[in-house]
């Protein structure tokens, strides 16, 4: 949403995504991180925050 306080996501997008179920399996999680990034922006530290899916997803994890 843009407003005159700048750019902010959707509420409903965000509950949206916070009801998201723990992914319980490497393409799961591969598609969780995916569509997170999309939100990179608005997430202050996200790479840190994320770093423990993206681990998850490299082979022999």
């Amino acid at each position: 949403m843009i407003n005159e306080n700048g750019i902010s996501p959707c509420p409903d997008k965000a509950r949206a995504i916070n009801d998201i179920p723990v992914p319980s399996n490497i393409k799961a999680a591969i598609s969780f991180v995916k569509m997170a990034e999309y939100y990179r922006n608005h997430i202050p530290n996200f790479s840190t925050l994320a770093q423990p899916l993206f681990d998850l997803t490299k082979k022999n994890a």
